[in-house]
């Protein structure tokens, strides 16, 4: 696998197309045109509505992607199930691609869990991948319910240097991002651009995001040079109250012409044609129709 990844990533949306399966055809469309304003994509995230789809659908689209000429190296791929094994399968077909790196939610389904048990799952899940492995953690308890904590990444940081190389933070607690910054070499990344100024100026290495599927310039040129910040947190909190998924969605199903962008799969629903009309109004206002033409 390849170096650490750095810099603005974006998390990904999956498109569905009209028989509930994933339109490859999008997928590719909408890869190719972020690789142009951000670092590289995030496939099968939250965003990407990963635990609504089987695990054929998931090394299905990334293979679609490899083969529409998307770099591995400009690819981070979500595999944490519920199931170990299940996560196990999905990290060996991402690594057996050379992708830059997986990113590993710890199991979800039971709360209130051990920080042990959280290790051996982690331990697990490397020893049975093997060779190869380039690990980022997923740091999301809200979504989750399933918090790391600080030594337990430490500890597997300590025995796997060389394998666990970053995480994910989509707490959008500032500090929460700064206790992890305190672990020596790994790459820190804030699932916000919220914190995106103070995140880099403590060290971390990124942000990914899952509004970069509607605003990744403005987000990547905020991270190299520091401008366009106030409107950059104004789209931020317009697809947030929209609800990131639908609302990146709708606002593609706009830019596109293309009303089937906007599907997605249950439980989600679909915004009514006022919200997105809505939406896509506020958007247009803050002058960003254009951050993915091509």
């Amino acid at each position: 696998m390849n170096a650490t990844i750095s810099g603005i990533w974006t998390a990904m949306i999956t498109p569905i197309g009209p028989d509930n399966n994933i339109d490859y055809e999008k997928l590719g469309h909408h890869a190719h045109a972020l690789m142009g304003v951000c670092d590289g994509i995030v496939l099968f995230g939250s965003t990407g509505e990963a635990p609504s789809f089987s695990d054929t659908e998931r090394t299905e689209a990334l293979e679609s992607l490899l083969r529409s000429g998307i770099a591995p190296a400009r690819i981070v791929v979500g595999t944490g199930c519920t199931s170990l094994p299940t996560t196990v399968a999905l990290t060996r077909h991402a690594v057996s691609h050379d992708v830059a790196g997986v990113l590993v939610v710890p199991p979800f389904y039971f709360k209130g869990v051990s920080d042990e048990g959280i290790l051996t799952c982690y331990e697990d899940l490397i020893e049975q991948v093997g060779p190869g492995l380039r690990l980022y953690l997923y740091h999301f308890p809200k979504l989750s319910g399933v918090p790391l904590s600080v030594s337990v990444v430490a500890s597997l940081r300590e025995s796997f240097p060389d394998i666990v190389v970053g995480i994910k933070d989509s707490t959008g607690d500032f500090e929460s991002v700064q206790a992890f910054l305190s672990i020596q070499g790994l790459a820190v990344f804030p699932g916000t651009e919220r914190i995106l100024s103070e995140a880099k100026q403590a060290g971390a290495a990124g942000v990914i995001t899952a509004s970069g599927n509607v605003n990744a310039r403005d987000i990547s040129t905020a991270w190299k040079d520091g401008t366009g910040v106030e409107n950059m947190l104004a789209v931020r909190s317009a697809v947030e109250q929209a609800g990131t998924i639908v609302g990146s969605k709708a606002f593609l199903a706009h830019q596109h012409d293309d009303p089937s962008w906007n599907r997605v799969r249950a439980p989600f629903v679909t915004l009514s044609p006022i919200d997105q009309g809505a939406l896509v109004d506020r958007l247009k206002a803050l002058m960003i129709e254009s951050s993915l033409q091509g």
